[in-house]
């Protein structure tokens, strides 16, 4: 029936590049992809994406205000230690990450 939702299906690295061009944003492709794989596409209210395309206008948004997607749970580090950008992820996501090879072991915690 034309009233079950469709199944979410990942969109492609070059699906995404073609629609950030195609909307002239700076996000990058490869980081949207990873960032959303470690969470299993679920977005940061704990709801499953439903629409890539929507998520990546959100980004822009954020790409606007140059802040990235951060998780909400993460405790801002105390002054004098700033682990970088891995604060903007959870330790799944950072796991994933290093599972992938996107990240090296010994790169959270140091400057």
């Amino acid at each position: 029936s034309p009233s079950k939702p469709k199944r979410f299906i990942p969109p492609t690295l070059e699906e995404v590049t073609e629609y950030c061009q195609k909307r002239g944003n700076n996000i990058n492709p490869g980081r949207f992809i990873d960032f959303f794989e470690a969470s299993g596409w679920i977005d940061s209210k704990g709801n499953k994406v439903k629409n890539w395309k929507q998520k990546i206008i959100t980004w822009e948004g954020r790409e606007a205000a140059n802040t990235a997607p951060t998780n909400p749970q993460a405790k801002k580090p105390p002054k004098g230690g700033d682990t970088g950008f891995l604060d903007n992820f959870t330790a799944e996501e950072i796991e994933e990450m290093k599972r992938r090879g996107h990240i090296k072991e010994e790169a959270h915690g140091q400057t």
